[in-house]
């Protein structure tokens, strides 16, 4: 078991499942607008780490393994709003909570709205992806966070990437 994937003091455990499903609930929340990017603090710890594929190069949001802290993320999440209005995050299923981790799968739905540079979709194309996401607890807050998407299909979507 790697370092980062140990419980720690003050994880949470399989009596804190309602905890983690909330704290999930609000996760999605923050992705979704529903819950202002000012109140992060509520879901992400001061260090926060990202392990995974980013958009980054295509859609200039953010290098996802250059964030280290909830400033990076939250403005990765604001780009990435940016780039895809109307961002919307299903859960399918999930949240899934064993020890101090919280999974998932998620469908994305959005509208492009142009500002993705070199994007041929036309304005207001509707996109939709799919993806999963494991998240750590630490303290009450997520602190580590896994993902994996498909990005080709979003990509080939916004006309970054033809057939």
């Amino acid at each position: 078991m790697t370092e980062s994937a140990q419980t720690t003091p003050g994880a949470t455990t399989a009596t804190d499942t309602a905890a983690a499903r909330d704290l999930w609930a609000k996760w999605n929340a923050l992705w979704n607008g529903e819950l202002d990017l000012a109140r992060a603090d509520e879901v992400l710890a001061d260090k926060f780490t990202v392990h995974g594929t980013s958009l980054a190069g295509r859609m200039k949001t953010a290098a996802i393994d250059e964030i280290r802290d909830r400033d990076g993320l939250v403005a990765w999440i604001a780009r990435t709003r940016a780039a895809l209005e109307e961002l919307h995050f299903t859960d399918e299923p999930g949240p899934i909570v064993e020890g101090d981790l919280v999974a998932g799968r998620y469908r994305a739905t959005a509208v492009h709205r142009g500002g993705t540079p070199g994007a041929t979709a036309p304005i207001g194309t509707p996109t939709e992806h799919v993806g999963m996401n494991i998240l750590r607890i630490e303290n009450g807050r997520f602190t580590e966070y896994w993902t994996v998407a498909d990005t080709l299909g979003l990509l080939t979507q916004l006309g970054l990437i033809t057939d």
